[in-house]
């Protein structure tokens, strides 16, 4: 190979390599800026959080909350900004909320709508306490509320979950089936559980057995059975005969 044609090849190699070297670094200054304008760059800072709040709670509380995650120049970001973690710290320290919808505003809002915690029931040991569907217990009440009351002997704190969903699910189906004579309250001890009526009577379940089957027992017997009420002491609903006094 000649010496003209050595350096012709050279110099196309050279080429080669410089090219490589100004896509290489045009690619990087390119990726550099695309991540200077998605991160670090003010314009997608996040710049207002809005709160929409059904429930009483402390908004300056919540705000410091939020306002702690932005003073993290990168999490304060429109697309880094974790509400996942937010809506934990949320709901971990306000128990009167029970979820939480989060609404992006491009390029720089954050909105978080609170939906307030549902009250089921009273539940009452020597004080009561208001109980979710979640059977998650989240505030002390009186029993000044239209409510149904059910009394346990488990120790009752705010925050914890009480009851079993089925027994829930089973309490409440035979409370709301007497509700139209008058209950006063429900009684739960272990697996037996108690209606007190308004009368003065009481009606006796036990929450193993099937609630539906119990409540049609109940049923015929007050419409075959019994007429008035006034002078009943209980009706006993635990075993396979149904028992009344």
């Amino acid at each position: 190979m000649s010496k003209y044609k050595q350096r012709r090849k050279k110099k196309k190699v050279c080429l080669f390599k410089k090219k490589i070297f100004l896509f290489s670094l045009l690619g990087v200054l390119v990726l550099v800026s695309l991540f200077y304008l998605l991160f670090p760059s003010p314009f997608f800072k996040v710049e207002r959080i809005g709160l929409i709040a059904e429930t009483e709670v402390n908004i300056k509380e919540i705000h410091s909350i939020l306002d702690q995650r932005l003073e993290n120049t990168l999490f304060s970001n429109y697309f880094l900004f974790n509400t996942r973690k937010a809506k934990r710290d949320i709901l971990s320290s306000f128990l009167r909320v029970q979820e939480i919808e989060v609404t992006r505003v491009f390029p720089s809002q954050i909105t978080f709508e609170l939906k307030k915690r549902i009250p089921i029931v009273l539940l009452c040991q020597e004080k009561c306490f208001l109980m979710s569907e979640d059977r998650i217990v989240f505030q002390e009440k009186d029993k000044e509320m239209d409510l149904p009351i059910i009394e346990i002997e488990q120790d009752i704190k705010v925050g914890d979950a009480m009851l079993l969903e089925k027994e829930t699910q089973r309490i409440l189906e035979a409370y709301s089936f007497l509700d139209n004579i008058g209950v006063a309250k429900a009684v739960k001890n272990n697996n037996d559980l108690v209606i007190e009526m308004e009368e003065g009577w009481q009606v006796h379940f036990n929450l193993e057995d099937d609630i539906v089957l119990s409540l049609t027992k109940l049923k015929l017997l007050l419409e075959k059975e019994i007429s008035e009420t006034k002078d009943l002491e209980y009706i006993d609903l635990r075993y396979k005969k149904v028992y009344y006094k």
